[in-house]
């Protein structure tokens, strides 16, 4: 989400840049800043908070997973060498549930494993 102190969303909302020179500096489609723009002015500040602002994201995958991944590595794989990467391609693609690499490694790395 765009931060609303951003100079180029300030310079947006102020008219001094066009929905086109600020979707180009932010690299956004102009229809982000159009919904923007509509939010604020519906609904005011509070419209840009996110709306899972506190809450656990609606693509979480469930902590028994985690827990599962994290165990499987930690008694099967790191006792023996195996990197993060063999461990994902051999040891959880496919089997475990639809997990992709960059979030095993985060919750091999947050449980001090990897």
């Amino acid at each position: 989400m765009m931060e609303m102190t951003h100079p180029h969303v300030l310079g947006f909302l102020s008219g001094a840049l066009s929905t086109q020179e600020a979707a180009e500096k932010l690299q956004v489609p102009r229809s982000t800043l159009w919904r923007l723009q509509r939010r604020l002015n519906v609904r005011g500040p509070l419209a840009l908070v996110h709306g899972l602002k506190g809450r656990r994201s609606n693509n979480a995958k469930p902590d028994a997973l985690r827990r599962k991944v994290c165990e499987l590595f930690a008694r099967d794989y790191q006792p023996a060498g195996i990197s993060v990467g063999t461990f994902y391609e051999y040891g959880v693609r496919g089997r475990l549930g639809p997990v992709c690499y960059t979030t095993v490694l985060r919750w091999l790395r947050e449980a001090g494993l990897a």
